[in-house]
């Protein structure tokens, strides 16, 4: 018996949509019907993996700029309690945890 698989949750959300997402884009490349046509009728209902598409890459952009607002939301109050010499130090050496301020690529 293994607790931390009791407590996990069912389905991840992200992978669901990514998956989703990937499978009906991957329909749509290999369809007959050219793409650029069937997408002009989603307007009208006609083709509904169309908006599924869109639900799903809206969600993964907002998840994506979700995660990077935390990140960089941890890296402004890490930098803004530290002083100017510690900043340098943090800059130029790796600290007690392995992070230093060259890891702020998404910054």
């Amino acid at each position: 018996d293994v607790g931390c698989i009791a407590i996990a949750p069912q389905r991840s959300e992200f992978g669901y949509r990514f998956d989703r997402s990937f499978q009906l884009s991957m329909n749509r490349v290999f369809s007959t019907i050219p793409w650029k046509f069937r997408r002009r009728f989603r307007a009208f209902g006609l083709v509904p993996y169309e908006r599924e598409i869109d639900a799903h890459s809206q969600w993964l952009d907002n998840y994506a700029a979700q995660i990077i607002n935390e990140r960089k939301q941890f890296y402004r109050q890490r930098i803004s309690s530290k002083s100017a010499t510690e900043k340098r130090k943090l800059k130029r050496q790796t600290s007690s945890d392995g992070v230093n301020l060259s890891d702020r690529f998404d910054l």
